[in-house]
């Protein structure tokens, strides 16, 4: 995988999830949303073990080694050089929120990998939202400098492998959160 679906994977899976999803839904033994989305998702991890070692990268590709230079090369940055508010600054959080994201080559299904995006997210949205003085929370502005100090800190080794892995196999996955997408794009 080259951060392109050169195996036909998407389609393949969503014709035959999207089968699977249609049979749950009609099948009289689940009985509420509930226990549909419990066994799409088992089903998903059954499907995308299966996969992984076929449309995984093994090694790191070259754009998973550019990316990861290019944090190597910008580690100097501080919170000063990305503007990051004094009251933002929770260093122990954000190498958390590092570790958090790095746990993403650990797990195997696009629900697993997207989950620890969606974590570093809501640690930055939890610790943006304490500090601040609004009534609102965080918005976008506040984040992105924030989650480009953690990209960097953490120097992630396969993040662009682990994106694209997402975006091929996410679409069939039982339920989308606007978080989650929120959190991919």
């Amino acid at each position: 995988m080259s951060g392109q679906d050169n195996y036909g994977a998407h389609k393949a899976v969503s014709l035959y999830f999207n089968k699977i999803s249609e049979v749950a839904k009609k099948d009289p033994r689940v009985k509420n949303l509930k226990e549909y989305e419990t066994i799409m998702k088992e089903i998903e991890h059954f499907m995308c073990k299966r996969l992984y070692a076929k449309i995984f990268p093994d090694t790191e590709t070259k754009r998973d080694t550019g990316l990861w230079k290019a944090c190597k090369a910008q580690e100097w940055a501080t919170y000063d050089h990305l503007e990051i508010p004094s009251r933002n600054r929770s260093e122990e959080m954000w190498e958390y929120a590092a570790e958090v994201l790095n746990s993403i080559d650990n797990k195997i299904t696009p629900f697993e990998k997207l989950e620890c995006i969606v974590e570093c997210n809501n640690i930055i949205k939890q610790v943006c939202t304490m500090s601040s003085n609004k009534d609102e929370g965080p918005g976008a502005g506040e984040i992105l400098p924030i989650l480009i100090y953690i990209i960097l800190k953490a120097q992630p080794r396969k993040l662009h492998s682990n994106i694209t892995f997402i975006q091929i196999l996410r679409d069939f996955a039982f339920k989308k959160h606007s978080n989650e997408e929120y959190c991919l794009t």
